[in-house]
C-alpha cells in the first residue's frame, strides 16, 4: 500500500513538474549554417558519402546529412593521419568544414561506431588551384 502511494505521488510530482518546465523540444529549428557560395558540397546518408573525386585546395566542406541517422565527416590524409571533421550532424542538418588541404589524396568516413565499415568511407584528391 504504501509502495503504491509512492509511486503514485512520483508520478504526480513529474507530471507537475514537466507542466511547468521551460518549454523546449527537441524538434526546435537548428540554427542555419552559412555555406560559402565556393564550398565543396558533400552529403552524408545512410550508409555513403557523397564527394566529388577532385578538390581545389582551399575551399571549405558544405556538409548536409541527408540520412535519417546521425553522421559526421572525417577527414584524413594518406597515411591515416586525422586532418579535420564536422561536428556530429542529426538529420536532417549541415555543417561547414573549413581547412586548407594541400595537394594530394585524401579519405572521408563517418567515425561513429560501425558507420565507416558500413560503406562511409570514400576517397577524393586535392588539386591546386
Amino acid at each position: 500500500m504504501l509502495r503504491s502511494a509512492v509511486f503514485a505521488l512520483s508520478v504526480a510530482l513529474t507530471a507537475a513538474a514537466c507542466g511547468t518546465a521551460p518549454s523546449t523540444t527537441a524538434s526546435a529549428p537548428l540554427p542555419s549554417v552559412a555555406v560559402p557560395a565556393n564550398a565543396t558540397h558533400v552529403t552524408l546518408s545512410d550508409f555513403q558519402i557523397e564527394i566529388p573525386s577532385s578538390v581545389v585546395t582551399g575551399l571549405p566542406f558544405a556538409v548536409h546529412n541527408a540520412g535519417p541517422t546521425p553522421h559526421n565527416l572525417t577527414i584524413n590524409d594518406a597515411a591515416g593521419k586525422f586532418m579535420a571533421a564536422s561536428t556530429t550532424i542529426s538529420p536532417p542538418g549541415d555543417d561547414v568544414v573549413v581547412i586548407d588541404l594541400q595537394p594530394g589524396t585524401y579519405t572521408v568516413l563517418c567515425s561513429l561506431p560501425g558507420h565507416a565499415s558500413l560503406g562511409m568511407r570514400g576517397t577524393f584528391t586535392v588539386t591546386a588551384h
